[in-house]
């Protein structure tokens, strides 16, 4: 896409170098003007075939007339006919007591086709990509809701994609929180699209074991000649096996719990539910990520197969250690110049202190529409969570999402802008959590030289629950990146964000910051 910029700066050469712009004069329109004018209202409504047509025409009757053959060029550049814009340019360029300024925009407008012509030759139908990250970083509040972080992932501008400019999204690895932004310049996918309500119970407590207490080997009675009931399981090392959630729920306290009915059951003796008032902690973070693409017509369709791991090792609260597998596989086709849709299949598991907290598999089908005032992202997804050992019950859930995004490039090359919003609703099978959840993103990339880029992004997202209760997040994070060379970045990256749940029952904030770098190869 030609940046607004370029394109003035050519029609005033045109106009005050050669004088050729077509305009009412006195009066009296001729009809090469009433022609042009006609061709440019095609453009305005965005009929650029037709546009095309026209200008053609009078080119074929006035050759001279060199801001028509600009325009032309522009029209066919937006037609993806970037060999004839490149031809038609080449004609104004060579006009001769061209000013030296002027020339090197031309030039510059040429060296930018010829980069998206390089682009759509697909030199090798499999291209594969790694990157490997690290970091060290302090978390304010490890029990902070939901593990829904927003995490900003180290990226760069530039990169080959369908839309030029509007190199984003499909290009990099997918995500489902924001889905609007430049490729490799993304937020990373949210490790569960949940509320915290659901973690209250694990993360607002530690399980202490008692390490003198040593169960019967077959597991069936205590020494104390107390043995297993309907309130739960005994483990070999002594913890305490919860049953599953009624659907009113638990309160737990210290040494027991009381049930749907009011009564109170204390923990079975080896164990008990303590609080736990600790919650700030040092954390390692270590990501890989690996992507194979193969392009079978070398044209429109593309097959990305993309495999994720991320580690999060807490130095000191080691029950929140946290491990992340994704893979994932997307079709796509690139219908036009304007227009990409595509199919993706997912899945994702992830364990929390070596215990399986929950894995999901999903589709997700996208379409993509470029225009001259931003790029149009929707989005549906469709998960079947499967809870497992993390939690106290165990249980499956269904969750469909549709998203609207909107995302342009607002001063030049440098600075990205995108907006989202998606809604979901999310069937938990009779229990409780069920719910509908709102979001809207706001994101931001600033590159400030080819060295230094900064990228900001506030998410706001409210999950209403079927049990009465209200949930709702906001985040603000902030990521500054500092390119060594083309393979090589070092990134600082902070977030503030804050929970509310309705009537003050789980308000909670958190601070989290870290330093680390990136290296990938492709």
């Amino acid at each position: 896409m030609l940046p607004n910029t370029s394109k003035l700066t050519l029609l005033v050469f045109i106009l005050s170098s050669f004088g050729l712009l077509i305009s009412p004069a006195q009066g009296n329109t001729s009809p090469e003007q009433a022609d042009f004018a006609q061709a440019m209202k095609k453009v305005k409504s965005g009929d650029y075939g037709e546009a095309k047509t026209l200008f053609s025409a009078l080119l074929e009757q006035y050759p001279e007339m060199h801001r028509v053959r600009l325009e032309l060029a522009l029209v066919c550049a937006k037609l993806g006919d970037i060999e004839q814009a490149q031809a038609h340019l080449q004609q104004v360029l060579d006009q001769p007591d061209i000013p030296v300024n002027v020339q090197h925009n031309i030039e510059r407008l040429l060296a930018r086709l010829e980069r998206k012509q390089e682009r759509k030759k697909v030199k090798n139908r499999h291209k594969m990509k790694l990157m490997i990250d690290a970091y060290y970083g302090f978390n304010s509040n490890v029990r902070f809701g939901a593990d829904n972080q927003l995490d900003l992932v180290a990226g760069e501008i530039g990169e080959s994609g369908l839309f030029d400019d509007f190199t984003h999204i499909t290009d990099d690895i997918p995500i489902d929180f924001f889905d609007v932004e430049p490729r490799d310049i993304a937020l990373d996918p949210p490790l569960i699209d949940e509320s915290g309500v659901l973690d209250d119970y694990y993360e607002q407590y530690v399980i202490i074991h008692n390490p003198e207490f040593t169960p019967p080997v077959d597991g069936s009675s205590l020494d104390d000649g107390t043995g297993l009931n309907d309130d739960g399981n005994l483990n070999n090392d002594g913890s305490q096996t919860l049953p599953d959630i009624a659907d009113d729920g638990f309160i737990f306290t210290e040494n027991g719990y009381f049930d749907a009915e009011g009564n109170f059951h204390p923990f079975i003796d080896g164990s008990q539910l303590a609080p736990s008032n600790k919650k700030n902690n040092a954390f390692v973070e270590s990501r890989l990520q690996l992507e194979h693409e193969v392009r079978p017509n070398l044209s429109a369709l593309r097959w990305r197969n993309q495999f994720s791991l991320k580690r999060t090792e807490q130095l000191e609260l080691n029950q929140y250690d946290e491990t992340n597998y994704r893979f994932s596989s997307t079709l796509s086709w690139d219908w036009t110049p304007f227009l990409r849709t595509s199919i993706g299949a997912s899945y994702r598991q992830i364990e929390r202190d070596v215990l399986n907290l929950v894995n999901y598999k999903g589709v997700k089908i996208e379409a993509l529409y470029l225009l001259d005032w931003g790029l149009i992202d929707v989005g549906f997804d469709h998960l079947v969570k499967d809870y497992h050992d993390g939690l106290y019950d165990q249980f499956d859930a269904r969750y469909n999402a549709i998203s609207l995004g909107w995302g342009k490039y607002v001063i030049g090359d440098t600075f990205f802008i995108s907006l989202q919003g998606k809604y979901a609703e999310n069937d938990n099978r009779g229990k409780i959590t069920d719910y509908q959840s709102q979001s809207f993103g706001l994101q931001g990339f600033y590159q400030i030289n080819p060295k230094w880029d900064i990228q900001s992004a506030l998410s706001w997202i409210k999950f209403d629950y079927d049990y009465l209760w209200q949930e709702q997040y906001l985040r603000l994070n902030s990521r500054l990146t500092y390119h060594l060379d083309t393979s090589l970045q070092w990134i600082l990256s902070a977030e503030l964000a804050d929970r509310n749940l309705t009537d003050g029952l789980a308000d909670d904030d958190r601070y989290m910051a870290k330093i680390g770098f990136r290296w990938r190869y492709d």
